[in-house]
């Protein structure tokens, strides 16, 4: 049973599916369940008709999109801590390919860690690798690489 500390209000809700509070309580009032990230977007994939014909939306502001991945990463952290992280990983790498390129991103380092370790872990274990200090325009661009990765747009190819 979960802790009303630990509990997901529709707010939160709402931000990680990218609706307007509103449009979670009347998804409520038709059946959606709000218990949990996984079933509300199970009943939106089999309850909610998407009129494929509709123009796509214009993109997020820069602001909408990064509140989007903090609310998204914040439930991805609770997910790790349940061992239930796959639950939330595809929407919050599909939330970080939205982000426009100038957006500033902060997410927890655990959740960080689930996206990139992987990679990591590969860099890390080279022979030849040693952490090293970055000026600016470089931080810059590692900040994109890993971004890149964690957002699933950049996959290495496997190795040899």
């Amino acid at each position: 049973m979960q802790s009303n500390r630990d509990r997901l209000s529709q707010n939160d809700l709402a931000k990680a599916l990218g609706l307007a509070p509103s449009a979670v309580t009347k998804l409520k009032t038709q059946g959606m369940p709000i218990d949990s990230m996984q079933s509300a977007m199970e009943w939106r994939r089999r309850n909610v008709r998407f009129d494929m014909r509709a123009k796509h939306p214009p993109a997020p502001s820069v602001d909408a999109a990064a509140q989007r991945v903090t609310a998204l990463s914040l439930l991805a952290l609770q997910a790790l801590e349940c061992g239930e992280f796959q639950l939330v990983e595809t929407e919050l790498r599909a939330a970080l390919q939205a982000l426009p390129s100038d957006a500033d991103v902060s997410m927890p380092l655990e959740v960080w860690d689930a996206l990139t370790g992987h990679i990591f872990a590969k860099v890390a274990s080279s022979p030849n690798w040693e952490p090293a200090a970055l000026d600016d325009r470089e931080a810059a661009a590692m900040g994109k690489f890993w971004l890149s990765i964690a957002s699933g747009k950049l996959t290495p190819l496997p190795s040899d």
